[in-house]
């Protein structure tokens, strides 16, 4: 999975009547225009060959059609699957809010914290796993799944320790069970949670016996 960075930007200008923009800094114009300069940056600073992402969430600004808002805020993500990309990525988006605000004479505070860590997994781990699943329930329920860019802070533990992470399928639109994350009607298949206990402690007794083998071994 990428790694996410969660940022903020504050855009500030000069508010005024709207019959009067002359006299005031558009902070919505400014916000407007960091959006669009931002988004180029995907397509013309990053290897194509390489996901990453930059999603936008929110857009905060103004109380009334007729004045010009004196503040604006953004907060989005970005999503990478590089460390040089995403330290790029960090830095490029700090110098093109600071440019664009510049641009229009405001002025722009940005803040990135980190999100998930980017979450890979252990190659033996893998193939520990990949045997315990065909063990227990077949090779046809294995199943390859492509990276995805969502983020899971799981992949902290996996700096850490070697291991691996794997979705077990709980799909099953008899039960329901149909709609992805963060949808209100989520709902999973608990009758496959067995497989999920069992996978756990297969893989934890496969992982004990590889280690006495490496240990008889050596």
């Amino acid at each position: 999975m990428a790694a996410c960075d969660i940022f903020d930007i504050v855009v500030k200008g000069v508010g005024c009547h709207g019959a009067n923009p002359h006299r005031g800094i558009d902070s919505i114009v400014v916000a407007s225009s960091i959006v669009m300069n931002l988004s180029h940056i995907m397509s013309r600073e990053i290897d194509p060959t390489h996901p990453a992402a930059l999603t936008f969430g929110k857009l905060h600004s103004g109380a009334a059609g007729n004045v010009i808002a004196d503040r604006a805020v953004l907060a989005g993500t970005l999503r990478t699957t590089d460390p040089v990309d995403q330290a790029h990525l960090q830095a490029a988006l700090r110098r093109v809010v600071q440019t664009t605000a510049d641009t229009y004479r405001a002025t722009a505070e940005v803040s990135i914290r980190r999100g998930g860590t980017m979450l890979v997994n252990d190659a033996h781990s893998s193939h520990l796993a990949e045997q315990t699943v065909q063990d227990l329930f077949g090779a046809e329920v294995l199943i390859p799944f492509a990276p995805l860019m969502v983020s899971e802070n799981f992949g902290d533990f996996l700096v850490v320790y070697p291991g691996l992470m794997a979705f077990i399928g709980v799909r099953n639109e008899r039960h329901g069970a149909c709609y992805p994350h963060h949808h209100p009607q989520f709902n999973i298949d608990e009758d496959v949670l067995y497989m999920g206990a069992a996978l756990h402690v297969g893989f934890a007794l496969r992982c004990f016996t590889d280690a006495e083998t490496a240990s008889a071994r050596d």
